[in-house]
């Protein structure tokens, strides 16, 4: 392990602003899941009314409780207290229209999401990967796997990812230089964490774990215990938080309105389903998470104890989840659960190439691949698969082997065929009962299922490009666009451009990238 040099944080932050910029403008620029309008209402009603209330009256019943003035979400405080920046900045900007509200809010998770490339950048650079070789991992991470478009929705598992990450490799760093800092971040982060999803408080032991260098040396253990009291603290400031959040909205502190109905079942078939189902199997969906189980041994000899404490974290996550029958976390592409996972594992991708194996004409095809699968992802609408094939809202309920016959990954390329085919003069804008004129609203199955597959045919939404710069101003009936659609393209231009003079400067000359782990840079 070696200490950052001074141009790896100019490199982290390029990386970062590169990343985010992208992601905020490859969206799809509204709220494209009804679990982000529940969140959106929250966080807007807590700026506009000082209470965590739901006063949409298209949002379904039976979330929650009656408060004062609204209903209550169901839904962790954190997802929507990180959206309130952006909402605020809005505000600022004179852009405090409705629609301009949920567009800002739709790029939370891309913000929050670029996080990861940039802390494994640091990862891979304090284990003596060279710069441009830290750098093209990262960028992989980012690009070639499901966290793009993952990244891209207001569902926030590119969130919990994102802290997760950030706990493990603080708690890593503390363990290995003595330092309280990063014991604090992991704390904070992890504390965090539990408001998005409370049975993230089972990560603990893994990252209290990744604090010890070697499990057979008694002094590490004794160096570990106050960076892992701190880290508690932060825990413990979490959990505080999340019960105060509950008593204000529910009533009950100890009530989330998540936990008391979780409905789990055989774990076996989600986790085949989210490895290998054509419909969510995470091989398919990110093909380089091959090179990241090639390259575990590797990470292991290289960081033993972030290893370890990747596998105890996320083993009771991922085994949470593979027990819900709504493992695939629908409506969404690919499987949206496993963003924790792929995160983690993104740092083990560089020591697949430890030795020169594989091969860089295999390297380059499953790079490739990946890369090529995320930019099916971001091109179209994904609710246009559920909608054509008229599934009902719980389509997955009763039938845990659905994601072997459908798959929305498989449709794509046959769906960009028929929208070069589609007319505009046919469709109408998007929207529809009840939300006619609106273009930032969520897409939610209210007409009968038997109509879905009309409605498909029917709107422009699900057959321009997904990207919001492209179809915003191709809608088939002038609308006028949440925000200046030339100045904001424009400033996400610009941050993209410094992110990469300083990907530049923090490089300083050198090219390569890709090539096998080693130590054989200054980091």
């Amino acid at each position: 392990m070696m200490p950052p040099s001074r141009r790896t944080f100019p490199l982290a932050l390029g990386l970062y602003l590169l990343v985010a910029a992208t992601y905020a403008l490859t969206g799809p620029g509204r709220i494209d899941s009804i679990d982000g309008q529940f969140r959106f209402e929250v966080a807007t009603n807590l700026l506009d009314h000082g209470a965590p209330v739901l006063l949409d009256p298209y949002l379904p019943e039976g979330i929650g409780r009656q408060a004062a003035i609204g209903r209550v979400s169901g839904y962790g405080a954190a997802a929507s207290l990180a959206g309130i920046p952006l909402l605020l900045l809005g505000r600022l900007l004179g852009l405090e229209g409705l629609e301009a509200q949920r567009f800002l809010f739709s790029w939370t998770s891309a913000l929050v999401g670029a996080l990861v490339p940039t802390v494994q950048l640091l990862v891979h650079r304090a284990l003596g990967l060279p710069a441009p070789r830290a750098l093209g991992w990262a960028l992989v991470t980012a690009f070639a796997t499901l966290f793009w478009p993952g990244s891209l929705s207001v569902l926030d598992q590119s969130q919990h990812a994102a802290w997760l990450l950030v706990a493990l490799a603080g708690a890593w760093w503390a363990g290995r230089t003595g330092s309280l800092g990063p014991a604090a971040v992991a704390g904070g982060a992890l504390g965090w964490l539990v408001n998005h999803q409370e049975l993230y408080a089972a990560a603990l032991p893994g990252v209290l774990l990744a604090l010890v260098p070697d499990l057979r040396d008694r002094q590490a253990w004794r160096r570990a215990a106050l960076p892992a009291l701190l880290i508690c603290c932060g825990l413990g400031a979490g959990l505080s938080g999340w019960s105060a959040w509950n008593a204000w909205r529910m009533g009950d502190a100890t009530v989330s309105g998540k936990g008391e109905t979780l409905d789990l079942r055989n774990p076996l078939v989600g986790l085949v389903s989210l490895a290998l189902s054509p419909g969510k199997g995470v091989l398919w969906y990110s093909p380089p998470v091959l090179l990241a189980l090639l390259g575990l041994a590797g990470l292991h000899r290289a960081a033993p104890a972030l290893v370890r404490g990747m596998g105890v974290a996320l083993a009771p996550v991922l085994l949470i989840y593979a027990s819900m029958p709504f493992f695939g976390g629908d409506w969404c592409w690919g499987p949206r659960y496993l963003l924790p996972a792929l995160a983690l594992l993104g740092l083990a991708m560089p020591f697949a190439t430890t030795g020169g194996l594989p091969g860089r004409a295999l390297l380059t095809a499953v790079v490739g691949a990946g890369l090529l699968v995320q930019l099916l992802g971001i091109s179209l609408d994904h609710h246009r698969f559920f909608f054509h094939h008229a599934l009902s809202a719980y389509f997955y309920d009763g039938d845990p082997w659905v994601y072997w016959r459908i798959s929305a990954l498989w449709e794509r390329p046959g769906e960009l065929l028929d929208s070069l085919r589609w007319s505009l003069s046919e469709a109408s804008r998007f929207g529809g009962h009840p939300f006619a004129g609106q273009l930032t609203y969520a897409t939610w199955p209210l007409q009968p299922v038997q109509e879905a597959e009309r409605m498909s045919r029917s709107l422009a939404v699900f057959y321009l490009p997904r990207p919001w710069p492209l179809w915003f101003p191709l809608q088939p009936e002038p609308v006028a666009t949440p925000v200046p659609l030339g100045t904001t393209t424009a400033a996400l231009g610009a941050v993209a451009v410094a992110g990469l003079v300083l990907l530049r400067h923090g490089l300083g000359g050198s090219t390569s990238a890709l090539g096998p782990a080693g130590r054989d840079g200054p980091a």
